[in-house]
């Protein structure tokens, strides 16, 4: 005999069968679908806090970073500020002190020159007086010997009145180089104020 496959009626309830088989499998997938959607909408919720508590934590760091570097700034212009303050008074101070020393020297340097004419006047009318007088005694008594020795005694006097005055205008020549050597130093601490207050102001910029 041959096989002509299932008859109509075993079709019909082998496809009912399937029909049932497939709407209980949809239903099957239809409870599980919730349960698969609500993990991943859990893990997505998971994954989202992670970022923005990674985010936040990496904020927090870079604001505490830019507060150090802030509080550095701040030190560093209190300490310019400082030492401006300081170089200020120092300068201060010493253009007095360059001031009163230059005064003190040309007052040095005048009464010198005035001393040193006198002496010179002095002198000569000392040595014509004296010359007149050894010529008369000469002639006169003879006081000859101590006379000469008078003349030698203010020779002596006037080398010696010389010598201290070479020396004096020695010592204002070093002074005066001292004086030059200090105006230079402030003249490069002027620079150094300078310097430290575009620094400061540069560091208020960037601030």
């Amino acid at each position: 005999m041959v096989n002509r496959g299932p008859k109509l009626d075993d079709r019909r309830a082998m496809d009912a069968q399937e029909g049932v088989t497939q709407e209980h499998a949809s239903a099957d997938v239809d409870m599980t679908s919730p349960e698969v959607d609500h993990t991943q909408e859990h893990l997505a919720d998971g994954c989202g806090e992670q970022e923005t508590d990674i985010a936040e934590s990496n904020t927090a760091r870079q604001i505490s970073d830019i507060n150090v570097r802030l509080e550095e700034h701040r030190e560093d212009i209190n300490e310019n500020n400082g030492m401006i303050a300081y170089i200020g008074n120092a300068q201060y101070y010493f253009e007095g002190m360059i001031d009163k020393f230059e005064d003190t020297i040309e007052k040095h340097c005048s009464d010198c020159d005035r001393r040193l004419k006198k002496i010179s006047r002095n002198l000569g009318d000392m040595s014509s007086t004296s010359h007149i007088k050894v010529t008369r005694e000469l002639h006169q008594n003879k006081g000859q010997d101590e006379m000469r020795k008078t003349n030698e005694a203010l020779t002596s006097e006037n080398a010696r009145l010389k010598e201290q005055a070479e020396k004096q205008d020695a010592a204002i020549k070093q002074l005066t180089s001292a004086v030059n050597d200090l105006m230079g130093r402030f003249t490069k601490l002027e620079s150094a104020v300078d310097c430290k207050e575009a620094e400061r102001k540069l560091s208020e910029l960037e601030v």
